[in-house]
């Protein structure tokens, strides 16, 4: 039985380890904030540059660009984003089982499928099935995050351009929370085109009713009669309708209508040493 002595070492040694792992939560914590803020704030800006992109493929037309160009899918490379360490549960799994399912499926008329590898578990894991893997590089971190997504692009853009392969697709883990992530398998290559967005609005139909306004004309009219110096007088109401046709930079198209009366009095009238004034009372 241990003494009275080491069983007090013992309570002390594994207060401090507590110690040291409740620094390490805190800091690990802290860590995945700064991610997980600097994600968010970088998602709208990637929406909108594939939007844009989409977009203009689709207003320039495909041999505008040799990117826009659509072929027979016969070769095909998928970028594959993994993580560099496990204990993530099935951040890692997730993406490797969908490469395969992607594979085997919606990619079994192609004669090639070769991978672009970022990340060291889906590296061993393809490694050892003796997969087609044309490059493979280290899990991104902040610093060389910039240039891993540079170096990855060039290589299936060179690829593309040549003719090495006729589609290009990427699987990755898209951020919800600390909790869940949801894989993406997106086409990169050839663009996508998208349609510009149309709005059209038709001029509003006026009501115009005749009658009600011919009477409210004549009882403003009958009121210059109360004045004996107004020479002459004019009462009318214009209606009219107009279209307007918008095109913005990125290609949207945008027709707005709209109608509008214009209801006008006017009156001319005379002093006795000076010439006549013209008057509007609206």
């Amino acid at each position: 039985m241990p003494s009275l002595k080491a069983i007090r070492k013992r309570i002390q040694s594994v207060k401090n380890t507590r110690k040291i792992t409740r620094a390490m939560k805190l800091v690990a914590a802290a860590k995945l904030r700064r991610a997980q803020d600097a994600i968010i704030a970088a998602r709208p800006y990637s929406a909108a540059l594939a939007r844009v992109v989409s977009e203009l493929s689709g207003v320039a037309g495909k041999e505008a660009h040799p990117l826009f160009e659509e072929r027979p899918a016969k070769r095909a490379a998928i970028v594959v984003i993994t993580s560099d360490r496990g204990l993530a549960g099935a951040f890692n799994s997730n993406v490797i089982k969908a490469v395969e399912r992607y594979a085997q499926n919606e990619l079994a008329d192609t004669s090639e499928v070769t991978l672009r590898i970022v990340g060291k578990k889906a590296n061993q894991h393809f490694a050892r099935r003796r997969a087609n893997i044309a490059s493979y590089d280290a899990a991104p971190t902040s610093a060389t995050a910039a240039q891993v997504a540079h170096d990855t692009a060039n290589r299936v853009i060179e690829d593309f351009k040549v003719g090495k392969v006729d589609r290009v697709f990427v699987v990755f883990n898209e951020f919800k929370n600390a909790g869940t992530n949801v894989v993406r398998v997106s086409q990169l290559l050839p663009v996508i085109p998208e349609k510009p967005e149309k709005s059209e609005s038709a001029p509003p139909a006026l009501r115009f009713d005749d009658a009600a306004w011919q009477a409210r004309i004549r009882k403003v009219s009958n009121r210059f009669r109360n004045y004996p110096g107004v020479l002459t007088s004019h009462v009318g109401v214009m209606t009219q309708t107009d279209t307007r046709y918008l095109v913005n930079t990125e290609g949207a198209r945008i027709r707005h209508g709209r109608g509008y009366a214009r209801f006008s009095v006017s009156a001319r009238s005379s002093s006795g040493t000076r010439p006549e004034l013209a008057r509007r009372p609206y």
